[in-house]
Parts: C-alpha cells; sequence; structure tokens
C-alpha cells in the first residue's frame, strides 16, 4: 500500500478522515508514522497528494482533508499530466473473462487508471461468471482500490459489463480512434503513433479492441479491419492480462512524449 486511498465514508466531518483499521494499521506499523507527520493519499478521481495526520490512538488514524487546508501540495515529482490525459481517454473493450483473470484485469486499470473498461457477455456466452465475488461492486471496487493503492492513480475507471457482442457493440459505438490488436497484422502497435495535437485535443478518444482468450474469428477480424486500425503486438501469444499490461505501458509513453 503505497498510497492511501480516502473514503467517502471515512470522513469525519469536512475537514478530517477517520481511517479505517486496516488503513490504520499500515500508517502505524509499516509505515511507522507518527501524529504530525504525512502521508501519502488519493482522493478518487480528484487528485493524488499528501496530508498530515492529526491523531494515531490505539484502533484508529486521523488526518486532515487536503481539500479543505493548506496543506494539499501536489507531489509534483509524482505529475504525469501528458500520460494522464492519454490514459483517461482510453477504453477497452473485451470479452469478459474468467473471474480470475479478470481480478487481474481488474487491479491493472486500477493501476493506469484508464477511462473504461467494457465487458462484453452475449446472453449464451459465459454467464456463469457473473456469479463471481469479483464482478459484483464490492470485489471490482477491491481490485480497482488495490492498483490505486500501488501505483497513486487517483482516476477509478467506470466498468461495464453488456450483453452485446462485438459486432452490436462496435456498431453502436463511434469514437475518434478506434484500435484492435491481432497476432496476425504485420504493424506492431509499440510503432503506432498519435500527433501532439490527437493526444490534446479536449474531445480526443480511443477504444480499443482485444480479442478472446482463444482469439479473434474470422468474423471478428472483418468487423475489426472495418472499423479499426488494426496492430500486432508482436508472435508471442499473450495472457489478456499480459497483452493488456503492454498495451497501457505502450499509451502512457506515448501519452508523455511530444
Amino acid at each position: 500500500m503505497n498510497w492511501i486511498i480516502l473514503e467517502e465514508f471515512e470522513k469525519n466531518g469536512s475537514s478530517q478522515y477517520l481511517l479505517d483499521s486496516i488503513k490504520s494499521n499500515h500508517v502505524k506499523n509499516i509505515l511507522r508514522k507518527k501524529a504530525g507527520e504525512t502521508i501519502k493519499v488519493i482522493i478518487p478521481n480528484i487528485k493524488k497528494t499528501i496530508t498530515k495526520i492529526i491523531q494515531i490512538s490505539d484502533d484508529r488514524v486521523l488526518v486532515e482533508n487536503p481539500l479543505t487546508t493548506e496543506f494539499h501540495t501536489k507531489l509534483t515529482s509524482e505529475d504525469r499530466p501528458q500520460e494522464e490525459k492519454m490514459l483517461a481517454a482510453t477504453r477497452l473493450i473485451l470479452p469478459l473473462p474468467r473471474p480470475q483473470t479478470g481480478k487481474k484485469i481488474l487491479h491493472l486499470i486500477g493501476c493506469y487508471g484508464v477511462s473504461q473498461v467494457v465487458f462484453l457477455l452475449p446472453q449464451s456466452h459465459n454467464k456463469e461468471f457473473l456469479t463471481s465475488p469479483t464482478y459484483k461492486d464490492v470485489g471490482i471496487w477491491k481490485e480497482l482500490k488495490n492498483g490505486m493503492e500501488q501505483s497513486g492513480s487517483y482516476l477509478v475507471p467506470e466498468i461495464k459489463i453488456l450483453p452485446l457482442n462485438l459486432k452490436q457493440f462496435i456498431e453502436k459505438n463511434i469514437s475518434s480512434l478506434k484500435f484492435a490488436l491481432d497476432p496476425k497484422f504485420p504493424d506492431s502497435f509499440y510503432n503506432m503513433d498519435l500527433s501532439y495535437q490527437e493526444r490534446i485535443n479536449q474531445n480526443f478518444k480511443i477504444d480499443i479492441y482485444l480479442g478472446s482468450e482463444s482469439g479473434n474469428t474470422e468474423e471478428d477480424l472483418i468487423l475489426l479491419e472495418k472499423y479499426c486500425r488494426v496492430f500486432s503486438l508482436g508472435n508471442t501469444v499473450l495472457r489478456t492480462e499480459y497483452a493488456i499490461a503492454n498495451i497501457l505501458g505502450i499509451l502512457q509513453g506515448k501519452g508523455g512524449r511530444k
């Protein structure tokens, strides 16, 4: 837990947060902080910053609300303005994976902070996955939160599970740029480039389509070629979560470059 997420239920009036027992224990026993010292915190969808510890008791830690004090200088060494813009404009679209894979994906996107993830789930396909705690609201937030605490991303990705197949979704949604990944195509995603003007445009959006673990069907590829720029990540067949980590890392790097 590199960062402490300040959650709504922990608000203690307008100017303080009373950390839950897990976070309090981490601050006291892992970080070994004392009253008057500072900790790195995240206010979801607002900012990452630092705040001051007001009081440490046997079971709880009380901290200042950094939005209501003068003590909220953003950690400039951690700032990633262009990278944040690139990732915050990115939406991932893929078939709903097995719960264990889903957990890893949710953790990753919590780390990076994308705009949205859409899991496609045609009514007849793997419907039993929805019974997993991973895809309940509590399970989704748990994995996103773990990723955010690790990386310091303050963006909370929106998660949608839609009863649509690829064709139904792609024909209903229009975005500025659409990309797809498939190892059969020669152009490398590593070499994909976007103009600086595209990246700073306020309406700039990216949709990235990933196939199922068994790969895209011929019908899917025809559809993707029609609507998307299709790239490859190389000849190595990657697990979905590894491919996503690769993609987001590439986009993060390109976002920070003029």
